[in-house]
């Protein structure tokens, strides 16, 4: 199940705004509005996307719809792009294309077009996820089985601590019995990754970490700084915005800027 997903519909034109934003509130989107680059700019700085739906000449003859792609996926690299365009040219849909847009739609734009595009971004969104937890999955079975092997092997055998199993901050309830994420009672819809970066910011609650450590706690081993950085931005992200949907104080993460991330406070813990 994918979390309600927030798009930003970004144009000039006031009734084309109006229109669009009506017809993805109604397919169930959280709906952001920019009327111009500045403003789509802005916007981006202090919320991220799903999806962006931007004229590719927002503000001049230029296509300065690419500056917004490009901030876009600086804030949220998963981020899908769909421009639209009353001036459709071959040579600009290819250019829309190796940017890393995911379409290219002529105005006027039909309900059915727009829908359809933006239906196919939500299945490659629901694949990603799934793909995602698969490979967690596989990754802690074969965890798993090493472990096995090394105590067959003779391997002195640790005493079994007992973790916590539910941390709660704020209006936040973390089971890990049940691997669930709750958010005044109601929960969310977090992936595996998501519940085990809260997870290991829980165990760890008075410190920063870094994106490096967070990946080798979830998979198991190391990444390149950006690379860490990148994904573990995108994790946080999703995780903040599925929060803050329930409840606007759900907000618990705090980012050290070029360091890391820390909860804003200590967890109550229980068995």
């Amino acid at each position: 199940m994918v979390t309600k997903l927030t798009t930003l519909v970004a144009d000039c034109d006031r009734f084309y705004r109006q229109s669009l934003s009506q017809l993805l509130e109604k397919a169930g989107h959280d709906v952001l509005i920019a009327t111009s680059i500045s403003d789509a700019l802005q916007t981006l700085k202090g919320r991220s996307a799903d999806i962006i739906i931007t004229d590719l000449y927002l503000d001049s003859h230029q296509p300065d719809g690419f500056m917004i792609l490009r901030l876009a996926r600086q804030v949220r690299p998963g981020c899908e792009v769909i421009f639209t365009t009353s001036t459709p040219r071959l040579e600009t849909a290819i250019q829309c294309l190796r940017e890393g847009a995911c379409d290219y739609l002529s105005k006027p734009v039909s309900d059915a077009d727009l829908l359809a595009s933006v239906q196919r971004i939500q299945e490659r969104l629901v694949q990603r996820l799934q793909q995602e937890d698969a490979l967690v999955t596989i990754e802690t079975n074969i965890r798993k089985v090493l472990s096995r092997s090394t105590a067959t092997l003779g391997a002195p055998v640790e005493p079994e601590q007992i973790e916590p199993k539910h941390y709660r901050i704020g209006p936040v309830l973390l089971d890990l019995n049940r691997y669930e994420i709750e958010v005044d009672g109601q929960r969310i819809s977090a992936t595996t990754s998501e519940i085990q970066i809260l997870g290991y910011l829980c165990r760890n609650p008075r410190r920063v970490v870094t994106p490096q450590e967070l990946i080798r706690s979830i998979r198991g081993y190391t990444v390149e700084p950006r690379d860490a950085q990148e994904t573990i931005r995108a994790h946080i992200s999703n995780l903040r915005r599925k929060l803050s949907m329930i409840a606007p104080d759900a907000d618990i993460i705090t980012t050290v800027r070029s360091v890391g991330y820390s909860l804003k406070t200590p967890p109550q813990v229980s068995l």
